[in-house]
């Protein structure tokens, strides 16, 4: 196995080009070790992003705010742009396992791995939030985290994850999670709501879940049930179960379908409860 540290995107970019298939990224590395485990060719390359600044900053503007993807979830946990503008973000960062794990996993890691469970996802897509796919050689294009998580894989070949983007808007927003052993491990189920209002009445809405279908997903059902609406302990029931009605979990061995579908309507009415 060859390996590179390159120190600016573009270099990136020509590696992941260069090598395509056999091109292994590493940002945090939490998931990336597993892979390498199961054994890769001689040919491959493992491509550090670690040197690239571009991918590690968080700023904003008056309108959005950005987070390169190498951003680790302690640092969301802490950084006072996160607090201002995504304080859902900071919660979820503070979810995520143990703190030695806060310190190397990243938010872009958490997106690409598209994982079911992911921690960080369901607050980005409560919050609209979109992303830059960058490729040597083109333009950047934007698509949802939304859209990103669902696809298998998530990033074609020569693609790297850029800036994520979170509007900045006004909204009222809570996070609730269930795991089988307090802090240590990934939802079984989690759910993130996000309300802008409009006085005492909810104009808009989004509700997603993670840990209840093959890929973190919105509940639509759930969103109608609260658009229109004010809020109340009635609400908050139909949501839940709306969004149970909306989710489609798998049984594994922490879980069975139907539990996790209960805890889709339990926590989704928390969620609503809180905001």
């Amino acid at each position: 196995m060859q390996y590179y540290e390159p120190n600016f995107i573009d270099e990136a970019l020509v590696l992941l080009d260069r090598f395509g298939t056999n091109a292994h990224v590493l940002a945090g590395g939490t998931r990336l070790r597993f892979a390498l485990r199961r054994g890769v060719s001689a040919d491959a390359a493992l491509i550090n992003l670690k040197r690239i600044a571009d991918l590690g900053r968080i700023e904003d503007t008056a309108s959005d705010l950005w987070i390169g993807p190498l951003v680790t979830a302690a640092a969301l946990r802490r950084h006072v742009l996160i607090g201002k503008h995504a304080p859902l973000l900071a919660t979820t960062a503070a979810s995520l396992g143990a703190a030695q794990l806060q310190t190397v996993a990243t938010i872009g890691g958490n997106i690409v791995s598209a994982d079911p469970a992911a921690d960080l996802v369901p607050a980005l897509i409560a919050y609209s939030a979109d992303a830059e796919i960058l490729i040597a050689g083109d333009r950047a294009r934007v698509e949802t985290v939304e859209n990103i998580v669902s696809k298998r894989p998530a990033l074609h070949e020569r693609e790297l994850l850029g800036r994520i983007r979170v509007p900045i808007a006004p909204h009222r927003a809570s996070y609730q999670k269930m795991t089988t052993r307090r802090g240590l491990e990934m939802a079984l189920v989690s759910v993130a709501v996000s309300c802008r209002m409009d006085g005492e009445v909810v104009a808009d809405a989004r509700v997603a879940l993670a840990g209840a279908a093959p890929s973190v997903v919105r509940a639509r059902g759930a969103e109608r049930a609260l658009i229109g609406s004010r809020l109340s302990s009635e609400v908050a029931q139909a949501a839940g179960e709306r969004a149970a009605a909306d989710a489609d979990p798998l049984t594994d061995a922490r879980a069975s379908a139907a539990y996790r579908r209960a805890l889709v309507a339990t926590l989704t009415q928390r969620a609503v409860m809180e905001l």
